[in-house]
């Protein structure tokens, strides 16, 4: 009887002891690692600058030669602002309607080739 509790108290701390070393064989090379790279930043891409913030507001506003509320959609062309804008040929128009915001992209001769929706986004 002495003999089997014995044996069970050894086999346990030998297991004990066995998952210790375990546990530190496979720690030790995951710190010395660590310990290797330290506290490096990840190195940036050559020819690319970090925004913090983007301005998609600016953009648009780049992109657009007219930014404002519609006034009145006509066949020819559409008031927006107080400023009328003629159609040119083949323009293309979608979400044109009175009080709405639109984005209008105009060609040398002056007239709308592009009028679409457009988000105000507050800031």
């Amino acid at each position: 009887m002495i003999h089997s509790t014995l044996y069970r108290k050894t086999s346990r701390t030998f297991l004990a002891l066995m998952i210790t070393g375990i546990f530190l064989a496979l720690s030790l090379p995951v710190h010395a690692a660590h310990d290797a790279i330290g506290n490096r930043s990840i190195k940036p891409i050559p020819g690319t600058k970090h925004e913090m913030a983007h301005d998609f507001q600016q953009d648009a506003e780049r992109f657009y030669d007219f930014i404002g509320i519609v006034d009145d959609v006509q066949r020819e062309g559409i008031v927006v602002g107080d400023s009328y804008m003629k159609f040119a040929p083949n323009a293309k128009v979608s979400g044109a309607r009175n009080g709405a915001w639109v984005g209008i992209v105009l060609n040398d001769d002056g007239e709308a080739v592009l009028c679409e929706p457009y988000t105000k986004t507050s800031r």
